[in-house]
């Protein structure tokens, strides 16, 4: 019993590190399947199958172990992989911190702040060497003492940062990324401290591993590559450089685990990948049609052009502030210049490790903002600068470790620093009660009849209902087709091989809807978050917050939709997809009542919709559009500029504020918003018709002349603006 009792001692900081973060994790977690992309792995996962590219397999193997946890559902048992990844990542960012703090012990025993000075100088400064020496040593032994406690402290504020923790609660295959990229940076380090070329040759192989995950472990290549090069004497050997291919290759090669499952057919098959030219348009991301950073168009990343000069000077600031903002919202602001104090202490007694430590810095917060533009906004979960988060907290480990040398009191106090993050973030990150999604998909299988046909896209309506329908067999005799041909049966791969555009595609895909539509007699429905034009042949009409074929049946809204329509907004959640689709259930029950000539109860639901969508320009926008319809002009105004204020290039949100202006009679401000919405995007054509016929409208007939010409460009076939552009030229030379 001594013995065992010696060993947790001795491994209580590293249990310490991996559990207490588990615990709160799992306290938090969601119970069920969420918005975004979580329908879909954990689907995958539970079916081994393929998701979305470059289909994840690493994750899906590992997935997949824990729905055999016979603890809550599935989609419960797939969200507690992510906190096993989280917390595990908090276990090695513990163990790096220790062989780091480690290496500056060792190096401060070694440092002399004299050691350039002449003998005869020496001499003269005897007393204060000594002090100085004197001082460094009893700092050195403090740390010896102290330093486990430190790596202890800094790895558990790290796990409850708002973005580490936000990660940790439902699945997505970023925590596991997030482990790839930590455990790859301690073996660098072992490798870098004790040139053991057994650890480079392990961290290459979980850099392959971790690329058959996400993309984003590139960010370490990089940091990968610098610390071969400062190890060039020892590494640029041909049998070395043959073997770190070697175990690169092998991680990489479980990419082949895709055809396998492919060959199995599962009901999750993203881009059938079982042969390898399919493979390879699933590693190569072909159904995403981003800008390549390739021009092999190897993989598909949304990297951004650049415009001119000033634009890429621009960029770099940019990129300075986004870094920024990522250390002051993850550790505030008194914390992020602790970091700060650590770049110098690093700098001045562990340049080495100030070195790799920075470059990963620079690579994966400024690189990637500088190659993306991918910003930081408030209460943001940060998920592309999650390395930052986890390279950051380092350096608060070494700013601490600094303070320590003049006011070694603070020592006593540094565990309350990781409460404070627990009560601050706790609230914001608790998904425990969470069902929405899971209740949007129930609604939806409730609501239709027996034997119906639901046609859907877009992640927010399919993906939960693939997860009830596949994992938890919910409503087997409805038929589900997903519009894009990923999920369920598709039924539009012959639209999919000869088409000429995504008009072109749409129309292809209505005609097989239709035909389903003409020849069976199932009720059909569709589930997506738009509006819809008659089918052919058939009359198309909103019931509840779905569009169904033919006449649709009488719904209580309020009553059926009311576990989601009576959620507290003092309970919301830091989920966007959460927070939109609670946004959209009250605005639809706001078009409920206004088709039910219910307007003042319909005000108080766009209301509700407004204050749920606080963060997001788009539901702002369609809210803004309902006021308007309801002559609502000072409501209008203000979600329009809230639109524009959480998105400064939404030109749509511009143009429409423009006609609120117009149509209150302040003309000068509806010109300016018309034409700063075609500064941003010139070839908007509602924004080119909207000033066009301000123009006609005051009277200013070249100018709109002018408008509609350009419009007719874009939409060349249109013969009613051909007409008009005609009627107004026949006007201008009679005048």
């Amino acid at each position: 019993m001594t013995k065992y009792f010696t060993l947790i001692k001795h491994y209580i900081f590293h249990l310490f590190s991996f559990f207490i973060p588990l615990f709160f994790y799992i306290l938090t977690l969601s119970p069920t399947v969420n918005f975004g992309d979580t329908g879909e792995l954990i689907t995958a996962a539970a079916t081994l199958g393929i998701p979305h590219p470059p289909g994840s397999p690493i994750w899906v193997a590992l997935a997949d172990i824990f729905t055999y946890i016979p603890v809550g559902s599935i989609a419960f048992r797939v969200n507690l992989s992510s906190a096993f990844f989280v917390a595990s990542s908090s276990l090695v960012l513990y163990l790096l911190s220790e062989i780091i703090l480690k290496h500056l012990i060792e190096n401060l025993k070694i440092y002399n702040p004299y050691e350039y000075l002449t003998k005869k100088q020496q001499k003269r400064q005897r007393d204060l060497i000594e002090k100085k020496i004197s001082s460094q040593n009893e700092w050195n032994n403090y740390l010896v003492k102290y330093h486990s406690l430190i790596s202890i402290v800094i790895t558990i504020i790290y796990s409850f940062t708002f973005p580490i923790w936000s990660h940790a609660v439902y699945t997505e295959v970023y925590p596991l990324n997030t482990l790839f990229f930590v455990l790859i940076l301690y073996f660098l380090f072992r490798f870098y401290l004790s040139e053991n070329t057994s650890f480079l040759y392990f961290s290459m192989f979980l850099f392959g591993l971790a690329i058959t995950n996400h993309y984003l472990i590139f960010v370490v290549a990089p940091v990968i590559l610098s610390v071969m090069f400062m190890r060039r004497q020892q590494i640029f050997k041909p049998k070395n450089l043959f073997i770190l291919s070697i175990c690169f290759l092998s991680g990489v090669s479980f990419f082949f685990f895709l055809i396998l499952r492919s060959k199995a057919n599962p009901p999750i098959d993203w881009g059938n990948p079982e042969n390898f030219q399919n493979l390879l348009g699933v590693i190569q991301r072909r159904q995403f049609g981003s800008k390549t950073i390739f021009h092999a168009n190897f993989f598909n990343v949304p990297v951004k052009n650049f415009i001119d000069i000033p634009d890429f000077f621009k960029r770099i600031f940019q990129s300075f502030s986004t870094l920024i903002k990522i250390a002051t919202q993850s550790y505030t602001f008194p914390l992020a210049s602790v970091g700060l104090l650590g770049f110098y202490a690093s700098f001045k007694f562990a340049r080495k490790i100030f070195v790799v430590l920075l470059i990963t810095l620079v690579i994966a917060g400024m690189g990637f903002a500088f190659l993306t533009g991918v910003g930081v906004s408030t209460n943001d979960k940060m998920t592309p600068y999650l390395p930052v988060v986890l390279v950051f907290s380092i350096f608060i480990a070494y700013g601490i470790v600094y303070l320590l040398k003049f006011a070694r009191q603070i020592v006593f106090v540094l565990f309350l620093i990781p409460i404070y993050f627990l009560f601050v973030n706790y609230n914001s990150v608790n998904m425990s009660s969470n069902t929405i999604a899971y209740d949007h998909g129930r609604l939806m299988l409730r609501q239709v009849p027996k034997n119906a046909i639901i046609f859907t896209e877009e992640n927010n309506w399919l993906f939960p209902l693939a997860y009830l329908q596949i994992v938890e067999e919910m409503r087997p005799d409805v038929t589900i087709y997903d519009r894009n041909g990923n999920i369920f049966n598709d039924i539009y791969a012959k639209a999919k091989k000869d088409y000429k555009g995504e008009e072109d595609f749409e129309m292809k895909r209505r005609q097989v809807e239709n035909d389903i539509v003409t020849t069976s007699k199932r009720p059909v429905y569709y589930a997506v978050d738009k509006t819809f034009e008659n089918y052919v042949d058939s009359q198309i009409a909103r019931e509840g917050i779905m569009y169904r074929i033919g006449p649709p049946k009488k719904l209580d809204f309020a009553g059926f939709y009311k576990d989601l329509l009576n959620i507290d907004i003092k309970n919301r959640l830091n989920y966007w997809d959460a927070e939109y689709m609670i946004a959209y259930y009250h605005l639809q029950y706001a078009v409920d009542l206004i088709e039910n000539n219910q307007i003042d109860q319909a005000v108080v639901q766009l209301k509700k919709a407004e204050n749920w969508s606080n963060n997001d320009y788009r539901m702002l926008n369609n809210i803004g559009i309902y006021y308007v319809r309801l002559e609502k002009q000072i409501e209008a105004k203000r979600v329009f500029q809230k639109a524009i204020d959480i998105n400064p290039d939404y030109y749509i949100g511009y143009t429409n504020l423009g006609y609120v202006y117009e149509v209150a009679g302040d003309k000068k401000v509806a010109e300016k918003y018309y034409i700063k919405a075609l500064s941003i995007n010139e070839s908007y054509l509602n924004g080119i018709y909207r000033l066009a016929g301000f123009y006609e409208t005051e009277g200013e007939l070249e100018k709109a002349l002018y408008g509609y010409r350009l419009a007719l460009k874009i939409d060349p076939s249109n013969e009613d603006l051909v007409k008009h552009i005609n009627e107004l030229e026949n006007m201008l030379v009679s005048l």
